[in-house]
């Protein structure tokens, strides 16, 4: 899989899939499962590394989902805008420009929400039977998730990447806070086709 994936902006992952043959998909799809595993892993070491003060464990219980955004969102950062990249429009003609900072995440930030958002997407694939990865194909290449893995399961694919990135833009402004991933998490449970597990 590309390392440069992980740092493209909105526009740039449309273009990266969009333009995908099936067995590039397939292959991408593949690839980016397989280094799930060690991208969780390293998140949560680094998350108790950080964290030595406190009892916070990151073991797929939803509740996990709060610590884990505080001490994420923290670590956010943003960069200046190159050359080819600033917005040719006023974004003071933007709702609520005063409070948002429309600069992008720094490289380092976007891997850090990729991370999350693995983790975030197997706290769903642990605790909701029906709920599993798979390569999005409705066959229209300008469909903003047309051949990137999301999840299952629910009234609408979920692409956790896109969501996090969502989030992080909110975080980042104060718009939300600490909560937000886990109510993140809540608004989509009411998303899912299948029975909610019983507390």
């Amino acid at each position: 899989m590309t390392a440069d994936y992980w740092n493209m902006n909105e526009a740039e992952i449309g273009k990266f899939f969009g333009g995908m043959r099936t067995d590039e998909s397939d292959a991408f799809f593949h690839n980016y499962l397989v280094e799930s595993h060690a991208r969780m892993e390293a998140l949560r070491e680094e998350f108790q590394k950080s964290q030595a003060t406190i009892s916070a464990v990151l073991d797929f219980n939803p509740a996990s989902l709060i610590p884990l955004w505080s001490w994420a969102s923290g670590r956010l950062q943003k960069r200046q805008w190159t050359e080819a990249e600033k917005p040719k429009n006023d974004l003071r003609a933007t709702p609520g420009w005063e409070i948002r900072d429309f600069r992008p995440f720094a490289d380092q930030s976007l891997r850090l929400l990729g991370d999350v958002a693995y983790y975030f997407a197997e706290v769903f694939i642990r605790n909701h039977p029906g709920v599993s990865w798979e390569v999005c194909r409705i066959g229209d290449p300008d469909f903003a998730d047309e051949n990137q893995p999301v999840l299952s399961g629910f009234i609408v694919p979920m692409n956790p990447r896109t969501l996090l990135r969502v989030v992080a833009k909110k975080t980042f402004d104060h718009r939300v806070g600490e909560l937000a991933l886990y109510d993140l998490y809540n608004t989509w449970v009411r998303n899912l086709v299948v029975v909610p597990p019983e507390n």
